[in-house]
């Protein structure tokens, strides 16, 4: 189910007494689809196919609360890091039992057993308002430099999960017929009370929509604060820097700009279901990277990668004559040593090395030589390479894992950045040059 689905369910026919919305109803829930079959009962071909889609919608549905089920189970029965993964597995759980209202309709098309259809809605709505802010919880503990359990100080983030529960224990507190005019099939009497509550989850829909938007620019920006500090204690990153969540917030943004004007106006049939396959996509990303993700910085120490330079370049008492001599030693241990060939170099194995504090050894790259630990140890690494390349001791990938990097792509990347040419145009351009002269 698309994240929004169970708010445009359940404003689907109400939707016509409002300015900006006119159309009955939302064709690609499974409710409509099988409104859509009564109509078409008399069309065996065209019943077939709604039939079969239906079908296809309800084990899918189950699979994907199976799967999330699943991995929770499988985050639950974790003992490290437990802190870490814990708002995942509520994640995982959350977004799993948002198919219950799709699963319940599945199984009573017929609307027997209002109450079940009513509950699904409740769970639906709780687990939807969970999802961005335990995406955010998450994804701040993946990345901070300590264990950052979820204490009571984090109760903002759960405001609007408030606001929903208040909306959904005053609707369910009425009575069944009343509650079906609101979120079911029958017909709507225009009442002040109903029109009241109407309004009231229109409200709960703006908020989930700036709650989404919010969390996910804030998941953004922290993942460029974490690369950052990431490249202030390693040479190589690439299997830190979380990409994949990179591509979970892209596919979450194109989804909501798809579902937002669904949520008001369905436009087009096509746009749900892009929604759909989106949010999916997210989900099975989620799943098959966040249950082997290692957090980065994790017992790296504080006073590396916990503030930022400023504040602790302002507090720290090294002087710049001792920076400098900091930096000869580095330099000294770079030539006579080639640490810069361990792809696994960390801040901390090269300040054991020349005898100084991790944070010291950091201070000094930056205030004195002007450059981050990243970009530091990966110049001395092309440096080599360009030797290397000129006096043809390999292909470039065997060049590449020679000098330190962990693979073919990020040496390119690299390479590129720090020469503004590949190492292929590189070599041609020296061979050039010397053919000339």
């Amino acid at each position: 189910m698309s994240i929004a689905s169970v708010f445009i369910v359940s404003l689907g026919k109400r939707r016509q007494f409002f300015v900006f919305a006119c159309k009955e109803g939302h064709k690609n829930t499974p409710k409509a689809v099988y409104k859509c079959h009564h109509l078409l009962r008399d069309d065996f071909v065209l019943q077939k196919i709604v039939t079969t889609i239906v079908l296809l919608l309800g084990i899918f549905s189950i699979l994907i609360l199976c799967v999330g089920l699943l991995a929770a189970n499988m985050l639950a029965l974790r003992t490290e890091h437990r802190d870490i993964y814990r708002p995942l597995m509520f994640f995982f759980l959350a977004y799993g039992l948002t198919e219950t209202q799709t699963i319940i309709e599945f199984f009573d098309h017929q609307r027997q057993y209002l109450l079940a259809h009513h509950l699904g809605m409740v769970v639906a709505v709780h687990c939807n308002l969970l999802l961005a802010p335990l995406l955010w919880l998450y994804v701040r503990a993946i990345t901070a430099s300590a264990t950052t359990p979820v204490t009571l100080a984090d109760w903002k983030h759960f405001l609007p999960l408030a606001f929903g529960s208040m909306l959904c224990m005053i609707l369910m507190s009425t009575t069944v017929e009343f509650r079906d005019q609101i979120i079911g099939d029958s017909d709507l009497v225009q009442t002040g009370p109903a029109m009241t509550i109407i309004f009231a989850w229109i409200l709960l829909m703006l908020v989930w929509v700036f709650q989404v938007f919010f969390y996910l620019y804030k998941i953004y920006r922290r993942l460029i604060t974490y690369r950052d500090r990431l490249r202030n204690v390693f040479a190589s990153t690439e299997n830190l820097e979380l990409r994949w969540i990179y591509i979970v917030v892209l596919l979450q943004v194109f989804s909501m700009f798809l579902t937002v004007p669904e949520m008001f106006y369905p436009v087009s049939e096509n746009f749900e279901i892009a929604s759909y396959v989106a949010d999916f996509l997210a989900f099975w990303l989620l799943a098959l990277w966040g249950l082997r993700q290692q957090p980065g910085l994790v017992n790296l120490g504080h006073a590396i990668v916990g503030e930022s330079d400023d504040e602790k370049y302002r507090r720290s008492a090294l002087s710049q004559e001792q920076m400098q001599r900091i930096a000869s030693k580095i330099e000294a241990a770079m030539n006579e040593m080639h640490l810069y060939r361990n792809p696994n170099l960390t801040l901390r194995d090269l300040a054991s090395e020349v005898s100084s504090p991790p944070n010291y050894v950091s201070q000094t790259l930056n205030s004195e030589l002007g450059k981050t630990y990243f970009d530091y140890i990966n110049e001395w690494r092309i440096e080599a390479a360009k030797e290397s390349l000129l006096k043809d001791e390999g292909n470039v990938t065997e060049i590449a894992l020679e000098v330190g990097f962990n693979s073919r792509s990020s040496f390119y990347k690299a390479f590129k950045r720090i020469t503004g040419m590949t190492p292929t145009v590189f070599k041609n351009s020296v061979s050039q040059s010397a053919t000339r002269s």
